[in-house]
């Protein structure tokens, strides 16, 4: 139970620091901003979401809902998706006689506000647009787009089936290519092989360093990269590569209960701790499973603490949600259930007790209500009557509500501005301030479109 409960308090800490310090609000002329209470609605699958395939040279195509290792970015409201496209081949099932010799026709890259509609935006690599000795003229696994000191950087495993000695080292391969762009739709350029990469990899920023994650076999590897000489189509790994995550390590997996590969790394820092997440292959079950799994530490190169299947299926992204939270995005990957291998989101769960539990994603129609800052106050005026805030002598605040089922926000601010603490207030009336330093604070609490203030001293 404890080594539960320290990647449970982890997730949970980290998706609400993301959420306090996502934006800070500004205290104007003695008013600051309100919290707007909003409510998220989607449905999984996301079946709205398709593609179109030319299967042939007579230009007919195949509707495809089909997705592989989807990643979202999100910029501003805007949610881009890109993903491994069908067809999902190897080079050894190369056709000559099929578009781009049967292989993934390049990485196509789609847009959406709401996760209801969506919206083509525009190639980032097409296969048929390159020329015959282009190295990543091939295959399209799992591509990723990731934001770093404000340029976009696009990661992709690819090779070239018309001849190996096309292919970066002479031969077919999985080989990992990196792209970059001021913009997040592209377009993407100096595409350019990293030497000593691997199918899957990711980046990962920490402070002023990058780092490569790459999968191999049945570890995860990490190691520096230098993407400041990208624009001269130049990258490299830099300095020692450290395993950080090796299904052989017992103090890990336990030897009756480990994965034959670990694959699609994905790497995330909230709270000073480091998560990383894997999907991993036991080829030991009948039918082979696929589940995500998550390593933690306090330190970037480990020791990293493992946690089992804690999802049902294989290569998810995190992204930040429309409540600034922490979801992940999935291909449905249960053989026989409505929405298999369609595009999936959902945010990563946690449990009244804030507890993390091995989970599944929903299908159906699903939301999420959140309070989001707003700069007008909207629905009805403050009621200065009957302020329901209560303030004892230390500081400490007690809220005066009878509804049965309380279902309201306070967030306390400096006298800066600056957001220092926000709580859904849920069948709980208090809220203890003594860890705040000494100073004067401005609370605000929303309740049924009712907004209230006071400031405290402590």
């Amino acid at each position: 139970m404890k080594t539960k409960l320290l990647i449970i308090f982890t997730l949970y800490f980290c998706s609400n620091l993301l959420a306090t310090n996502e934006h800070e609000e500004q205290v104007s002329n003695g008013a600051a901003s309100v919290l707007e209470e909003k409510t998220f609605t989607w449905s999984n699958p996301l079946s709205k979401f398709y593609y179109l395939y030319t299967k042939d040279k007579n230009g007919s195509y195949d509707i495809i809902r089909e997705v592989r290792d989807p990643a979202i970015i999100r910029e501003g409201d805007t949610y881009y998706i890109v993903y491994t496209h069908y067809p999902f081949t190897h080079n050894l099932d190369k056709d000559i006689n099929k578009p781009d010799y049967g292989s993934s026709p390049g990485i196509r890259m789609y847009s959406t506000k709401d996760f209801n509609t969506f919206k083509f935006e525009n190639w980032l690599v097409k296969s048929s647009e390159l020329p015959d000795d282009c190295p990543y003229k091939h295959r399209f696994w799992a591509p990723e787009i990731h934001k770093i000191n404000n340029k976009y950087y696009l990661i992709f495993t690819a090779d070239n089936w018309i001849s190996p000695s096309y292919c970066p080292t002479g031969q077919n391969g999985l080989y990992s290519f990196i792209g970059v762009s001021d913009n997040v739709t592209g377009p993407y350029e100096h595409i350019t092989y990293l030497p000593g990469g691997a199918c899957d990899a990711t980046l990962f920023q920490d402070g002023a360093n990058t780092f490569a994650i790459m999968p191999k076999g049945n570890q995860q590897w990490i190691q520096k990269i230098d993407l400041s000489r990208l624009e001269e189509d130049i990258v490299a790994l830099t300095g020692r590569t450290t395993c950080i995550l090796s299904s052989q390590d017992q103090s890990q997996y336990p030897a009756n209960d480990c994965p034959a590969t670990i694959e699609g790394p994905w790497m995330i820092k909230c709270g000073g701790k480091y998560i990383l997440f894997s999907a991993c292959a036991y080829k030991n079950l009948d039918p082979m499973e696929y589940w995500t799994e998550a390593a933690i530490s306090d330190n970037l190169l480990g020791p990293y603490v493992s946690y089992h299947k804690i999802y049902p299926g294989g290569h998810i992204s995190v992204f930040t949600g429309p409540d600034n939270k922490n979801w992940f995005s999935a291909r449905g990957e249960k053989w026989g259930q409505d929405g298999f291998a369609e595009l999936n989101i959902s945010p990563i769960p946690f449990t009244e007790e804030s507890l993390l539990e091995p989970f599944a994603l929903l299908a159906g129609t699903q939301s999420v209500t959140y309070f989001e800052e707003s700069t007008e106050i909207k629905g009805n005026p403050i009621d200065v009557t009957m302020n329901p805030i209560r303030v004892d002598a230390n500081g400490n605040i007690t809220v005066l509500l009878n509804d049965g089922e309380i279902k309201a926000a306070l967030s306390i601010y400096d006298m800066t501005g600056k957001k220092i603490l926000s709580k859904q207030l849920v069948d709980r009336y208090e809220v203890c301030t003594d860890n705040l330093p000494k100073g004067i604070y401005f609370v605000q609490l929303i309740h049924n479109g009712k907004y209230y203030t006071c400031k405290i001293s402590k």
